[in-house]
């Protein structure tokens, strides 16, 4: 019998505190999920987060001129990635996996 969670469980509830905060300052973010520490986010109101969402440490996240980034409910990222959008909208559907030390963009050179 365990009478003190362990730290992961502390971690995690951590990240879900941080969750809540970045509700305040993204366009939204949906619980339950949480995010671990990330590298980098530009245009944060212009990134939107469903429901029960995993986003794992170091996360960059970018949205350029008018361009936004919906994740929806159930995905899960994993660490390293980098997710960048332009001018348009870049979804992420239910229920995706990302995995590790992926690039995901809309953006296109002409």
């Amino acid at each position: 019998m365990r009478l003190w969670p362990s730290v992961f469980s502390f971690k995690k509830l951590f990240w879900g505190l941080r969750a809540l905060l970045y509700n305040i300052h993204w366009g939204s973010f949906g619980m339950p999920g949480y995010i671990g520490p990330p590298t980098y986010i530009l245009g944060a109101k212009n990134i939107i987060v469903g429901k029960n969402v995993r986003i794992y440490p170091g996360i960059r996240l970018e949205c350029h001129f008018g361009g936004r980034i919906i994740i929806g409910d159930d995905v899960s990222i994993a660490q390293n990635v980098h997710i960048t959008s332009a001018y348009d909208d870049l979804i992420i559907h239910r229920g995706v996996v990302i995995l590790a030390n992926s690039f995901v963009t809309n953006i296109h050179h002409s």
